[in-house]
């Protein structure tokens, strides 16, 4: 993947395109919203409203079921989200993904650039120890 500094492209008059990285965004909620419903609402609700497992064990065991569907739905998401390719919502095509190369320490961060609009996003792929 090609490195691409973040300074060159507000040198170079390039402005941030907030509604392109919104658009891409919302694509995942799908996605994340239920899984991290089937990760944290089961205990609660089985807990305190309503229970259809009489044996303890059968209660815990479905729900860290739950919690796992629901972590890999997340975690499916995020992977999906890190190997897209969005699109421009000034004209429609398809933005070329930079690898940020003046990003902070230890941080790995993509750059989606519009050359045809002069437009670009940021997106943080991986912070270690976070």
């Amino acid at each position: 993947m090609q490195e691409l500094a973040l300074n060159e492209l507000i040198k170079n008059g390039y402005t941030e395109d907030r509604a392109s990285r919104r658009d891409f965004e919302r694509r995942y909620r799908w996605l994340v919203i239920p899984g991290a419903l089937l990760c944290f609402a089961p205990y609660p609700f089985t807990r305190f409203v309503w229970s259809p497992f009489s044996d303890s064990t059968t209660h815990s065991v479905a729900l860290a079921v739950c919690f796992l569907l629901g972590f890999a739905l997340c975690l499916g998401a995020a992977r999906h989200a890190s190997r897209s390719i969005p699109i421009s919502r000034e004209n429609g095509a398809p933005m070329q993904i930079f690898l940020r190369s003046d990003a902070p320490a230890d941080t790995k961060e993509y750059l989606y650039v519009d050359s045809q609009s002069r437009t670009y996003f940021t997106r943080v792929i991986s912070v270690p120890g976070t």
